[in-house]
């Protein structure tokens, strides 16, 4: 008798209804593509977050020496007024200008490389020499470009596009007149209806038309 009621039970499995319960999953329900997808979200965001604490304690770190530096200024100025023995001791005491090698932009330049026993490698006040050389010279390269520059015509600039224009213009009609001596509608060099060729329908004769207006427009737009 249990073993009838058991397999009768069997076989009635999938008869069975249950009422207010619907086991399909609702449309926004995740996938594995959608749980991925969120996860290398998650991963990025997570490195973004690292990097920008990152840059922050290395910002607080430049401003606190900035800082440092101006106070130090500060105090030298308001020294000088009062005493020079105040004078001596502030200039003493170091500046911490780290912040000038240890910046990511120094190191991708080496200027904050370490240069071990060798004291004469000096990348950062090399290279501010050089710059700093540098300047006197493109001051005056610029004081002499501008009044040449202020003394060219602006009309020569018009005439330079000119010719460039008209010749592209030649080119064109050179172009198409020859297309229509091959396919037998204008005469030829000497005077006489070129027969050969096949004869250009009317499709290929409005796009030859609508390139013509485009070149034409893109000159008139030069000029």
């Amino acid at each position: 008798g249990s073993y009838s009621s058991s397999l009768r039970g069997a076989q009635c499995v999938n008869w069975y209804s249950l009422q207010n319960i619907s086991l399909d999953p609702p449309p926004d329900a995740p996938t594995i593509d959608t749980i991925l997808v969120l996860r290398q979200k998650l991963q990025e965001t997570k490195k973004l977050n690292r990097a920008l604490k990152q840059e922050s304690a290395r910002n607080e770190v430049m401003i606190a020496q900035l800082k440092a530096i101006l106070s130090a200024t500060q105090a030298s100025d308001a020294a000088t007024d009062t005493k020079e023995s105040g004078t001596t001791s502030l200039t003493k005491k170091d500046l911490d200008l780290s912040f000038l090698t240890a910046s990511p932009a120094a190191q991708q330049s080496r200027v904050g490389v370490a240069t071990g026993s060798n004291q004469q490698h000096t990348p950062l006040t090399t290279k501010t020499t050089f710059i700093l050389s540098q300047l006197p010279a493109l001051q005056a390269m610029l004081k002499e470009l501008r009044p040449k520059l202020a003394a060219l015509p602006e009309s020569g600039l018009a005439k330079d596009k000119e010719p460039k224009s008209d010749e592209r213009r030649d080119y064109i009609e050179s172009r198409i007149r020859l297309h229509l001596e091959r396919s037998g509608q204008l005469p030829g060099n000497d005077g006489n209806i070129t027969v050969g060729g096949r004869r250009v329908n009317i499709s290929e004769a409005q796009a030859l038309e609508a390139v013509t207006s485009m070149l034409t427009q893109a000159d008139r737009k030069e000029e």
